[in-house]
């Protein structure tokens, strides 16, 4: 039975028969260099393949920016589900907001060491944006906030949440100081697809 995707295979060793060097020229001849090409080869593939598949934390801790975390109130809950395929890492985040929430007065953010997996830094100030992001209001309107990767001077690699809009410095990050603040009953998701490779 093969070892992957469980773990990496480890292979027997062989040699040569006394005597006997290897030789390109000689195609009727199996080699030990032959066979250890081909198990150096399954070897990379299965490296580069290694940790590949899904992961979840359904409670995950929402951070007030540069502070504490939060209460997301009644009913409130975090989850970042993440999968991990060849080179890439893809991120689905969901936060819903409950009854009787306390955010703070700052936006609201996840630190990359309360994800399920661990992110790349791809540098302090070098934001890396994500593909979507929606805050869907209970009373059945969207609001575009987009997931952004970033390493913040003084705060840490995190997770933040653009508006679209502009404004001042709060009112363009998602959080109770924004003009669509969330409020009970409203859910925001969003994806981020980002490389494993740091910069």
């Amino acid at each position: 039975m093969a070892d992957f995707p469980n773990s990496i295979p480890t292979f027997r060793t062989i040699q040569n028969k006394p005597g006997q060097t290897y030789d390109p020229d000689k195609r009727t001849t199996l080699f030990t260099e032959d066979v250890q090409q081909i198990r150096d080869e399954v070897t990379a593939i299965d490296t580069a393949f290694e940790g590949s598949g899904h992961v979840f934390d359904d409670d995950v801790t929402v951070t007030e920016f540069f502070g504490t975390a939060v209460d997301l109130g009644t009913g409130g809950s975090c989850r970042v589900d993440a999968v991990t395929q060849w080179q890439m890492i893809y991120l689905r985040i969901q936060i819903v907001f409950g009854e009787d929430l306390d955010l703070g007065t700052q936006p609201i953010s996840i630190k990359g060491a309360d994800l399920p997996i661990t992110i790349p830094d791809y540098g302090v100030q070098n934001a890396f944006p994500g593909n979507f992001g929606a805050l869907s209001k209970a009373d059945g309107t969207v609001q575009m906030f987009a997931p952004t990767i970033n390493n913040v001077a003084g705060f840490g690699q995190c997770i933040i949440f653009f508006n679209q809009g502009a404004g001042v410095y709060l009112d363009f990050l998602a959080g109770p100081s924004n003009p669509i603040p969330p409020l009970a009953g409203d859910i925001y998701w969003a994806t981020i697809i980002a490389p494993v490779i740091e910069y």
